[in-house]
């Protein structure tokens, strides 16, 4: 939504300044990213594919943490263990449901607060 702030006359012309207003529900939103039946190789597929994102995000913030401020930023550091015993876990849930010829039901939702 825009509203109007200004409008100016100059030689002729007609100059709007406008104010953006964004509307905002609530503080908390709620996305749905995954949701569905997949095979063993299809939730491999997403789900490394957004560990590994994830990993490559720590990855990076962790050198040029270093780089800046010559020191190790621990918070990613334990982030990137966790993510790790993560992708751990997806492979043997995978190799599991590949063995039992089952499928998989993936649900994730992320939620964004305003802080």
């Amino acid at each position: 939504m825009y509203k109007i702030k200004n409008i100016n006359i100059v030689k002729w012309k007609i100059i709007f300044t406008f104010e953006k207003k964004i509307m905002v529900k609530t503080a908390i939103e709620t996305i749905k990213l995954i949701d569905g039946e997949y095979t063993p190789q299809e939730a491999a597929s997403i789900l490394l594919a957004v560990i590994e994102e994830k990993m490559k995000y720590h990855n990076i913030h962790i050198l040029s943490h270093e780089e800046r401020f010559n020191v190790s930023n621990e918070s990613s550091i334990k982030r990137l263990k966790e993510l790790k015993q993560s992708r751990e876990e997806i492979c043997q849930l995978v190799e599991l449901a590949k063995s039992d010829n089952k499928r998989l039901k993936i649900k994730s939702n992320i939620n964004i607060e305003l802080v």
